[in-house]
């Protein structure tokens, strides 16, 4: 994972919303939703309950 996604996957996991992380990252939606997507593919989930299971969280 590059650094950016995991920066975006931090903000996930404490359950932010992809509208709260992009100004904390100075990024814009978009592009936060890009980088989840990339975090889906490279973690082969679906969802962000997925992910947080297989982070085992």
């Amino acid at each position: 994972m590059t650094a950016r996604e995991l920066d975006v996957l931090s903000y996930l996991v404490r359950g932010y919303t992809l509208a709260n992380i992009a100004p904390k990252l100075f990024l814009s939606e978009h592009t936060v939703r890009t980088h989840v997507r990339h975090i889906y593919e490279k973690m082969g989930v679906h969802s962000r309950q997925e992910l947080l299971e297989a982070l085992g969280y």
